[in-house]
């Protein structure tokens, strides 16, 4: 294709107004055939060169996952989760907790139960809850399976939380490179809802081939 075009550019360059119609309509043909194969050209570059966004498109960020969450719970025309400064700060503590110590629980090896890392930032819970993933590649991937986990989507869809604060780490986790993500539910008023109340249980599923928790 290039070998035609350098072959085209010739007659091209020599054609004068006082060519015949048939040159005419020639030179046309070619001067289109040319900026069709330039703009072709100039996408085909434009696809194929790396560029920031498409670089990004698969990461996993704390914005997209609260947007995937809220649109699950709008869905089912319950109110969505305002994003609070606090539950995020005890996301972003309690992530780098679980690859410092490298577990994968909603309470540490010393037994602190997630609801402490809520109330180490002063957050004033009267109800609040956790979800946990690890070694998903994309947010829908991680939204998809806590949809398809019972007590993960009791936790997106319950009624009375009103907050949601998410951290997202990339780190190591047993020798290999992942990325984990913490995702706390939460309201408050004056009554507190003791867990002994509103039990978590603590368990291990396989969904899409990686672990997750509730």
């Amino acid at each position: 294709m290039l070998k035609e075009l350098e072959d085209c550019s010739q007659p091209i360059s020599v054609e004068v107004a006082g060519s015949s119609l048939l040159n005419q309509k020639k030179t046309k043909t070619i001067l289109t055939a040319l900026v069709i194969a330039i703009i072709s050209g100039f996408f085909l570059l434009f696809l194929l060169t790396p560029n920031s966004a498409a670089k990004n498109f698969n990461e996993i960020t704390a914005s997209e996952l609260i947007t995937l969450t809220n649109q699950e719970r709008i869905l089912r025309r319950l109110p969505a989760l305002a994003v609070n400064s606090q539950l995020t700060q005890a996301a972003k503590n309690k992530v780098i907790d679980l690859l410092d110590k490298q577990y994968f629980s909603h309470n540490s090896p010393e037994g602190k139960k997630f609801s402490a890392w809520v109330k180490e930032i002063d957050y004033q819970y009267a109800i609040v809850g956790e979800n946990l993933a690890m070694g998903f590649g994309t947010s829908q991937q991680i939204i998809e399976a806590w949809m398809a986990s019972e007590k993960h989507r009791q936790n997106i869809l319950m009624q009375p939380y009103r907050e949601i604060g998410i951290a997202v780490a990339k780190g190591k986790f047993n020798g290999k490179d992942t990325t984990v993500i913490v995702q706390y539910f939460g309201a408050t008023n004056n009554k507190i809802i003791s867990e002994a109340i509103w039990p978590y249980q603590n368990f291990s599923a396989k969904t899409y081939g990686l672990l997750i928790k509730v």
